[in-house]
């Protein structure tokens, strides 16, 4: 049991870079706690200076109640996600959703929803890669041995999935490539492809060693290599992933409009990760297929 309460661990993203997949083993694991809710957005929700925050608010409501009665879409996810729990016979969960919902929400509340008989505990919002260098300050100071990991995806992939995402989630099927290129200079999407900026901001505020990149390749190729070295680094039993991997979209070809327009936004970034990680981030520069073999699953900092 921990003396204290709180995360061991945060999973800052990146988005749609293989998060959904990694919940899924922490979440039957022995011995590891997620929250039901895989996203909590407790810090970026503080955080007034996150890159292109959407929720970030100085007057946040004091209850999940509060929130959610303003977010309808949120609200139905989260009654969907409480009633499948109940069907399951999930019902220890309860007591997460009464905390989540119900308790004015402050860091006392955070650190509550982390029981303490379990000595690995950790959520992921991939939205905290962008906090601001004071909010990350912030919580190494509040938890000075938590441990980061970072999953990473080529950027251009990452970007395309991610418009495809917002394009099925509005309805569209198609869109010129104007539309393309003003998508990856919008503050949701481009600042989440510069890896190198968060790296540095996060590892700035950790102790050495406590900071993990994991690559969506080596996901996808060699998944229980990836997933042995994020055990070993979190301190936690083994984990299992699904025979298939858990998306939240699937996949599909990237059209030559939008590699193109990605390109000028992510070239130098591109360069930049390859002189400082190599591996298969130089196989994103190069613009070749990925190796499956003979590249770090992961690197620690």
């Amino acid at each position: 049991m921990r003396a204290s309460g709180g995360p061991t661990f945060l999973c800052i993203g990146a988005q749609k870079a293989g998060t959904t997949w990694l919940y899924d083993a922490l979440n039957r694991a022995d011995g590891v706690y997620v929250p039901p809710v895989k996203e909590l957005h407790h810090f970026d929700r503080l955080d007034k200076k996150t890159i292109g925050a959407k929720v970030a608010s100085a007057d946040q409501p004091d209850t999940g109640t509060a929130l959610y009665k303003k977010n309808k879409g949120r609200r139905q996810r989260t009654l969907a996600r409480l009633r499948g729990h109940l069907l399951r016979g999930e019902f220890r969960t309860l007591w997460f959703y009464y905390q989540f919902l119900g308790v004015k929400r402050d860091d006392a509340w955070y650190d509550a929803l982390f029981p303490r008989r379990f000595s690995v505990a950790g959520e992921i919002t991939p939205e905290y890669a962008l906090l601001s260098d004071e909010m990350i300050g912030q919580i190494t100071q509040r938890y000075p041995d938590i441990k980061v990991l970072y999953l990473l995806r080529n950027p251009i992939d990452r970007a395309w999935s991610q418009f495809r995402y917002e394009l099925v989630r509005a309805g569209w099927s198609d869109v010129g490539a104007l539309y393309m290129n003003a998508s990856l200079h919008n503050p949701r999407m481009g600042p989440r492809g510069f890896y190198p900026r968060h790296v540095q901001a996060w590892r700035a505020h950790l102790k050495p060693g406590h900071l993990m990149l994991g690559f969506y390749d080596a996901l996808t190729h060699r998944p229980q290599v990836l997933l042995d070295e994020i055990a070993a680094f979190i301190g936690s039993g083994p984990l299992k992933g699904r025979a298939e991997r858990v998306y939240a979209t699937g996949d599909a070809d990237l059209p030559d409009d939008f590699m193109d327009a990605a390109m000028k936004v992510y070239a130098d970034t591109l360069v930049e990760m390859d002189g400082l990680w190599g591996g298969y981030c130089s196989d994103w520069a190069a613009g070749t297929l990925c190796s499956e073999k003979d590249r770090p699953a992961a690197l620690i900092l």
